[in-house]
């Protein structure tokens, strides 16, 4: 076996390996995104179904992966409202309660951290 084909091999156990840990904190940071969004935002939750419909869905192909937070069980057509607020019936606006982009932020910001710090472990 001659050099190039040793080092492809190296270099392809080290990405497969980067790409399971960087899967697994796309992951982690998803679900503590959805976890956020909980808690996040001043608004009133009457009933309690806006905090509790946040979920996570992933999604693998060949090339890439992708995590979305999304709010499910119809409650996706309140989160524009709470984010930007909207017009009232009778003039005025409600508040904005900013909370998606605030949550958007601190999970990008995470994961880039997390994903770095992956790579640096890997290399060594």
């Amino acid at each position: 076996m001659n050099i190039s084909t040793q080092f492809s091999n190296i270099m392809n156990q080290w990405t497969d390996e980067v790409v399971e840990k960087v899967s697994g904190v796309l992951l982690e940071v998803g679900n503590d995104a959805a976890d956020r969004f909980k808690t996040l935002g001043d608004f009133e939750n009457r009933t309690g179904k806006y905090r509790k419909s946040w979920k996570v869905q992933t999604e693998n192909r060949r090339t890439f992966e992708k995590m979305t937070v999304y709010a499910s069980g119809g409650q996706h057509v309140l989160t524009h409202l709470f984010e930007y607020g909207h017009a009232k019936r009778g003039g005025g606006r409600t508040n904005a309660f900013p909370h998606v982009s605030i949550n958007n932020e601190i999970a990008e910001e995470e994961a880039y951290q997390k994903i770095m710090k992956v790579i640096e472990e890997t290399s060594r």
